[in-house]
């Protein structure tokens, strides 16, 4: 018996043949029917199985062939028996969204308590990503303090640093009113936000500063900052808007990245215009006349 099921298993799944080796790459080669022409039960019954004695015997001359349901296989991860369910998304579908519409039928009082799901592939990666992403954004946060103290040779002036998050905000309603999530883009566009959200705050603060060092009082040198750095803090805004906004119409996914990255530039532009002068004049009050 076992010899005729391994025989009717080559028949419907093929035989390996070999293994073709290209690189690092192992490609089994297998030599089986074409399975479009076993589109009946009828046509399994027809196989020919060899006899113990090397005699050729149809299927249907010693066994009785009927279609019913059943298990292809038994998978198992970690001990525990799996099923697996994958699906590719349609253009235009958001993985995240799916996801959420499957949670919000598949919750934890209508499934059994000994069954569990999990949610891989695509989501997977993502809440990892996630995870990669919110240490990269920490270490970023660091890196450009480091900097600043280094360039300005305080600590009290990296202050314009306190503008990250309030650029959050920006980018939340950013993302609310063109419609998009906080999804992993997104986070991307956050991240490349810290290092491009201070530099318009670096131009302003260098030139009061510099101003400062000529003999300027704090306030008239905020004032002539604010009115000469007004038109190279905007021109850099723009043109980085500029470059990202194309982004924003190609895909959803980019969209969000586009869109995170524009609307928080606003955002800190706007702080960098009125919050950050005001920041500064507060840390030196003692100078102000």
């Amino acid at each position: 018996p076992l010899q005729m099921t391994n025989q009717l298993r080559g028949e419907l799944n093929g035989v390996k043949a070999a293994t073709l080796k290209r690189a690092d790459e192992e490609i089994d080669i297998v030599l089986r029917k074409d399975l479009t022409a076993v589109d009946a039960v009828e046509k399994v019954e027809n196989f020919f199985i060899a006899g113990p004695t090397g005699n050729m015997f149809t299927l249907s001359s010693f066994a009785n062939i009927e279609e019913v349901s059943g298990i292809s296989g038994i998978s198992r991860k970690e001990g525990k028996r799996v099923i697996t369910l994958s699906a590719d998304l349609r253009e235009g579908y958001n993985v995240n969204d799916v996801v959420n519409q499957i949670k919000l039928i598949y919750t934890d009082n209508t499934i059994p308590q000994d069954i569990e799901i999990k949610y891989a592939g695509d989501v997977e990666g993502i809440e990892q990503n996630f995870g990669n992403l919110l240490q990269s954004m920490v270490l970023a946060i660091f890196l450009v303090f480091i900097i600043l103290t280094l360039q300005f040779k305080s600590i009290g002036q990296p202050f314009i640093m306190t503008t990250l998050p309030m650029a959050f905000i920006g980018v939340i309603w950013g993302l609310v009113l063109t419609g998009n999530e906080f999804g992993f883009y997104a986070f991307m566009g956050l991240v490349a936000l810290i290092g491009i959200a201070v530099n318009d705050a670096i131009v302003l603060i260098e030139y009061i500063n510099y101003l400062r060092k000529q003999g300027k009082d704090v306030a008239d040198a905020i004032k002539e900052a604010g009115k000469t750095r007004l038109n190279p803090v905007l021109a850099t805004t723009l043109t980085t808007i500029s470059g990202v906004l194309p982004l924003a119409f190609k895909e959803a996914y980019y969209a969000q990245f586009s869109f995170a990255l524009i609307f928080g530039l606003m955002m800190t532009t706007l702080l960098t215009l009125v919050y950050i002068p005001t920041i500064y004049g507060l840390f030196n009050r003692k100078d102000l006349k």
